[in-house]
C-alpha cells in the first residue's frame, strides 16, 4: 500500500517539476530583458529595496496566479473524472475529494516556488548588471 502511494506521489510531482522548471525559464528570460529596465530605474534614484519588493510582489503573483489556475483545472478535472467513470467501476467515488492539508502544501509550495523563482531573477539580474559595468569600464579604459 505504502508503494503504491509513493508511485501516485512521484507520478503527480513528476509534471509539477517540469512545469516548475518551465516557469523558472521564462522567469530568467524576463529578468534578463529587464536587467536594462532595473539599470535604468537605478539610475534615476530607484532604490534597491524598493525594486526589490516590486520583483517579490511580481513573482509571487504569478505563482499565486498559476497555482490558482491549476488547482482550480485539478477541481474541474476531478468532478469531471467522477462523472464520467461509472459508478460501479469506482465503489468509494463519493470519498474522492481534494485534501486539506494537501491545498495548503500545495499553497505553500507556490509561494515557495514564488520566492525562489524571485532570487533567480535577481540573481540574473544583478549579474547582468555587473557584466554591463564591467563593459562600461573596459570601454572608458579603451580596452
Amino acid at each position: 500500500r505504502q508503494t503504491v502511494r509513493q508511485l501516485s506521489a512521484s507520478t503527480a510531482d513528476g509534471p509539477f517539476i517540469i512545469a516548475c522548471g518551465n516557469v523558472a525559464n521564462l522567469l530568467l528570460a524576463r529578468g534578463g530583458a529587464r536587467a536594462h529596465e532595473m539599470s535604468v530605474r537605478t539610475a534615476l534614484g530607484a532604490a534597491r529595496p524598493r525594486l526589490q519588493r516590486q520583483l517579490l510582489t511580481e513573482s509571487v503573483l504569478l505563482a499565486v496566479c498559476g497555482g490558482g489556475l491549476g488547482l482550480l483545472l485539478s477541481t474541474i478535472a476531478l468532478r469531471v473524472l467522477l462523472a464520467s467513470v461509472p459508478i460501479d467501476m469506482l465503489p468509494r467515488a463519493a470519498e474522492v475529494r481534494l485534501s486539506v492539508p494537501v491545498l495548503v502544501f500545495t499553497l505553500a509550495l507556490i509561494a515557495r516556488v514564488g520566492i525562489y523563482a524571485l532570487l533567480l531573477e535577481h540573481l540574473v539580474a544583478v549579474f547582468k548588471m555587473e557584466q554591463g559595468a564591467r563593459r562600461q569600464g573596459h570601454h572608458q579604459l579603451g580596452v
